[in-house]
């Protein structure tokens, strides 16, 4: 074997000895430095969490307390959006509310003034049926007040005749006659010429009694045949064919075909030429 010696006077065996010898040192070095960075990075990692952790409950007890700056800070920011949108409900409710309250007023004013148009059209309506109604009562009223006056006003036809050799004279009737009552209307000169020329148009003309032979009068057809044709006017009463007609009276006259009767009633009496 060669012996080998270094710059220092050393042999190569006692150098390569005490370099392996360093080798193994260092590595053993690094083993123990890896090691005990392992157990330093450890421990900075738990470190690292129990300050995280310690933190965490920091804030979590802040919060509970509500001292926590993040709650504060979005605690005051919903209250300023819940302020604003509180704003803005109270001026859509006012504005809201005002509306309403138009179209109430505007409501209640059309309903009172249909509710007036209805009730005049129906005081109209209830006026209007109760004024046809008075018509009508007045209209019948006057029928009845004329038939009664026409029946009360038809003059009795009473007959002489010759008395017989054996009967009794007859007791004059002392009692005063009630007359019944007669609607007597003043007319003046004028309505009484138009009545009588509307008379002598119409000819009216009463129902003709049958005539009975002179022998059945005791002398009086003479005096009733002049006074046939007398005409005339007293009291707002016409005296015609031996008769007395007064206005509103129902009188029968004859058409211009023969056998035509028709019915009238008189509304004036007038003078004739």
């Amino acid at each position: 074997m060669d012996n080998h010696y270094n710059s220092d006077g050393k042999d190569s065996d006692s150098y390569l000895y005490s370099h392996m010898f360093d080798d193994e040192d260092t590595a053993d070095a690094s083993e123990t430095d890896r090691a005990e960075q392992e157990e330093e990075y450890t421990e900075i990692k738990e470190q690292m969490y129990q300050d995280k952790l310690s933190n965490l409950k920091r804030q979590l007890q802040m919060l509970h307390s509500g001292n926590h700056p993040d709650y504060i800070k979005g605690s005051k920011r919903l209250e300023e959006d819940y302020e604003r949108h509180r704003l803005h409900m109270l001026a859509w409710k006012d504005v809201e509310t005002e509306r309403v309250e138009r179209d109430h007023v505007m409501e209640r004013q059309t309903a009172i003034k249909e509710f007036e148009i209805q009730k005049a059209e129906l005081r109209e309506n209830l006026i209007a049926d109760l004024e046809e109604k008075k018509k009508l009562l007045e209209v019948e009223k006057t029928n009845m007040e004329l038939d009664s006056v026409a029946l009360e006003a038809r003059p009795t036809i009473t007959r002489k005749l010759r008395r017989r050799p054996n009967d009794p004279l007859p007791v004059t009737d002392k009692r005063r006659r009630v007359v019944p009552p007669l609607i007597d209307y003043l007319l003046d000169d004028n309505d009484i010429i138009e009545d009588l020329e509307l008379i002598n148009e119409n000819r009216i003309l009463s129902p003709k009694r049958k005539q009975i032979p002179e022998n059945n009068y005791d002398g009086s057809g003479s005096e009733e045949d002049e006074s046939a044709t007398q005409v005339r006017i007293e009291d707002g009463k016409l005296y015609y064919d031996k008769k007395w007609f007064h206005r509103g009276q129902q009188v029968y006259y004859e058409g211009k075909e023969v056998g035509n009767k028709n019915s009238g009633v008189i509304n004036t009496i007038n003078f004739s030429e």
